[in-house]
């Protein structure tokens, strides 16, 4: 018995070193099985030490990928598709496969194919090649998709039906992007009209379309949405624009700041794209829109932020200007001032924060923008100098003398994120109202901590951490007052 235990063993010892093997070897088979009777060709032909790496830049590795590519949809077509999910889930990676020009015939044939995983291949492989030789065929690819139909199939059809539309909404996205990165403006007017015909958000959470349209700085068609219109909508299409990066936008995008016929969200992401061109005009055009008092405050607050992130210290003499007590947008003139000259105006900022003579919800509101404006990939570079101030605003104080617990609170936060340390925390009380924004963090560590907790035991866990954290500030009575002066 014994004897056939250790057999069984060395069995699966050697079918998992044989998978391995299948696996690893090559480039391309790093990703994607290669058989037995190759690599005997290629220990015959002296290439066992010859890495994947190696192999795919020449021109046997191409010829041996293109015969995997093709294959593996035979194989797909008789009902083995292992290899065909593989080539699916790593070609689109970066370095996944090293894809040459010369498989381009490959993957147009691939789109011609009914098996929609087939197609979700070839239009993988379209876009990594982005060869403008692709452009009409998947024009005419996406001219043939019936959408609404598609969408009705994804959602109402059978299981098989369903697993197959989407795999042809996951084809058709990767050819939409594949035709954004060509270039060509002249597939504007169909993208459009998809646009018109479905969201295909359904497998994903960006919008195809939009991004495309925004490749190929599409900056009317995008802009053209009312505020009236859907909100989802008017998401997809301001998150497309704030990524348009064509100086030769920027009057187009600039025109679309001040229609009024955009919604709102629109107008705001072409003030943020144009930060981001930041061409020779730009600085005047937001200096413009920082002093128009005609326009949204919250249009000028955007304005301001997005003149803070280009970093021009042209700005610091405006940002002084707003930052007057008596500026509506004043807070964020002294964020912009911060953001702009960290060293000069940080620690300034943090004494206002801390400053009793200052109102209580300006403090609040200049807390929340500070942080608010400096982004993430810089916050903790910035903060990490400002140990000791943070520190100090634990003990910020209402105008009445009292805890101000939104400001402890929030830098709490900040040095438990950055330093990663817990310092008692002294508030007006423990109550949930008071201590909420203290949940996360806390209870962020503790599901790291322990990944199997269930959720009575995790809050149970925070509820303790909080209260040994939290301590209720006792104001002095008039003796104490007295003997403390």
């Amino acid at each position: 018995m014994r004897t056939y235990i250790k057999l069984f063993f060395a069995g699966l010892v050697i079918v998992a070193g044989a998978a391995v093997c299948l696996i690893t070897i090559g480039r391309f088979g790093e990703r994607i099985a290669v058989t037995t009777e190759k690599l005997s060709q290629a220990a015959e032909s002296e290439k066992e030490a010859v890495t994947g790496e190696k192999l795919d830049q020449t021109t046997e590795g191409e010829r041996l990928i293109r015969e995997k590519l093709l294959q593996a949809v035979e194989n797909a077509k008789r009902g083995d598709r292992k290899e065909l999910d593989m080539m699916i889930e790593f070609v689109p990676r970066d370095k996944g496969v090293n894809i040459t020009k010369k498989m381009l015939s490959e993957f147009i044939s691939f789109l011609n194919e009914k098996d929609a995983q087939v197609q979700l291949l070839g239009t993988h492989g379209l876009y990594i090649l982005k060869s403008p030789e692709s452009k009409q065929v998947l024009s005419e690819y996406l001219k043939g998709k019936d959408f609404a139909k598609l969408e009705e199939r994804a959602t109402t059809g059978t299981l098989d039906e369903r697993h197959a539309a989407r795999w042809e909404f996951r084809a058709s996205v990767a050819a939409i992007m594949t035709l954004g990165k060509l270039g060509d403006k002249s597939v504007i007017p169909l993208l459009e009209s998809i646009r018109q015909k479905t969201n295909l958000e359904l497998e994903w959470g960006f919008s195809p379309v939009e991004e495309a349209l925004a490749e190929l700085g599409a900056v009317e068609i995008l802009s053209n949405i009312p505020p009236e219109a859907d909100e989802r909508q008017i998401r997809r299409a301001a998150r497309a624009i704030r990524k348009i990066r064509d100086p030769n936008k920027a009057p187009e995008l600039m025109a679309t700041v001040y229609d009024v016929n955009c919604a709102p969200p629109i107008r705001y992401s072409a003030l943020e794209a144009l930060g981001k061109i930041n061409t020779v005009d730009v600085p005047e055009f937001l200096l413009g829109v920082i002093n128009d008092s005609q326009i949204p405050v919250s249009m000028r607050r955007t304005a301001v932020w997005t003149a803070a992130q280009t970093g021009n210290e042209m700005f610091e003499e405006t940002f002084s200007a707003i930052a007057d007590p008596n500026s509506e947008i004043r807070t964020d003139g002294l964020c912009g001032l911060t953001l702009l000259k960290p060293d000069k105006y940080l620690k300034n900022i943090f004494r206002m924060i801390r400053d009793e003579k200052e109102p209580d919800e300006f403090r609040d509101l200049l807390t929340k923008r500070l942080l608010l404006y400096i982004p993430w990939q810089q916050k903790r570079q910035m903060l990490e100098g400002q140990k000791d101030e943070l520190y100090s605003c634990l003990n910020t104080n209402k105008t009445d003398g009292s805890p101000h617990d939104k400001i402890r609170v929030e830098m709490w936060c900040q040095i438990n994120d950055i330093f990663g340390e817990e310092p008692t925390l002294v508030l007006s009380s423990k109550s949930p109202e008071v201590t909420l924004h203290l949940r996360h963090p806390i209870g962020t560590k503790i599901r790291r901590a322990n990944p199997h907790l269930s959720v009575q035991e995790e809050r149970r866990l925070i509820d303790e951490k909080i209260d040994t954290i939290v301590q209720v500030y006792k104001p002095q009575s008039e003796k104490e007052k007295e003997n403390g002066r």
